[in-house]
């Protein structure tokens, strides 16, 4: 199984593209080295990648992964990190903006 670490920032609830770049947060993010952003809005950076032949995980394969979620202002919300070990779910198990990266 590939292992890559992403760090994803997600905006919630957000109608369009358009009303997603009017947050200032996304805006400096989205100028940040490394960091892709998707059509959806979605924006990510690869911080450890795994094997480039390695295979994709299915919608419904369990993976496992390291994740920090946070708020536009910083905020910590939820974190593999800080509880010491990764998460495993499918990514048909999660939100879109989770699959997608996925």
């Amino acid at each position: 199984m590939r292992a890559v670490l992403l760090l994803a920032a997600l905006a919630a609830a957000v109608g369009s593209v358009g009303a997603i770049s009017l947050d200032p947060y996304l805006i400096t993010n989205a100028e940040k080295k490394g960091v892709v952003v998707l059509p959806s809005g979605l924006q990510y950076k690869v911080l450890e990648a795994g094997d480039p032949a390695g295979a994709s995980p299915k919608a419904s394969q369990p993976c496992s992964c390291h994740y920090e979620g946070k708020l536009t202002d910083g905020s910590v919300f939820d974190s593999s990190y800080k509880r010491g070990r990764p998460t495993t779910f499918a990514p048909n198990q999660v939100i879109k903006g989770w699959t997608e990266a996925m």
